[in-house]
């Protein structure tokens, strides 16, 4: 196995671990917005969701671009990485807008959130989760020269600050909903 192969195989390690995380995390934050009606936390769950359809697609252009050259492709599949860019690049977009969408729905029809503390732990973990993840994915796309995996750790650090604002959103809406909050807007 030359050196090439196995930078590319670290790359490889580094996105199936992004996606392992992605789905243990998905899932929690879906089944924690389920029971606690957090519109916020479930927008993030889906956006989660939608993350691993990308590290999936990093992984893919990662092993093609791996492949020998053929007589169909003779220069080699090294333009798959790029096209697994573009996928990473969509995902980002449309779960930018699905959150959005939510949101703006929310703002409209709010609604009362169970377990706020709960949802706030998941939140924060998940941040946590995600700056770790960004920070080694970036450091492994370095390493072995992919734009995409950087590409993917750039994303990884969005889903971070997605994961903050669903921390500081469900706060405020928690905070309006104790007396504390009530009491002082009666004040004013």
């Amino acid at each position: 196995m030359g050196e090439k192969s196995l930078l590319f195989k670290k790359g490889e390690k580094a996105a199936e671990l992004s996606a392992i995380v992605l789905l243990a995390f998905s899932i929690l934050k879906g089944i924690v917005a389920i029971i606690s009606g957090s519109v916020a936390l479930l927008a993030d769950s889906i956006h989660s969701f939608a993350d691993i359809f990308s590290s999936v697609a990093v992984w893919a252009g990662l092993k093609l671009a791996q492949r020998k050259p053929s007589e169909r492709f003779p220069y080699g599949y090294y333009k798959a990485e790029t096209f697994a860019l573009l996928i990473v690049a969509i995902i980002i977009a449309s779960s930018g807008a699905l959150i959005l969408v939510e949101a703006i729905d929310k703002l409209l029809a709010p609604a009362v959130v169970l377990f706020p503390s709960l949802v706030l732990i998941v939140a924060v973990l998940s941040g946590l989760v995600s700056y770790f993840l960004s920070k080694y994915e970036r450091k492994v796309g370095n390493l072995i020269g992919s734009q995409s995996l950087v590409s993917e750790g750039q994303h990884s650090m969005v889903d971070m600050y997605s994961s903050l604002l669903v921390f500081i959103g469900s706060s405020l809406g928690y905070l309006s909903q104790t007396d504390h909050f009530h009491r002082f807007e009666d004040e004013l």
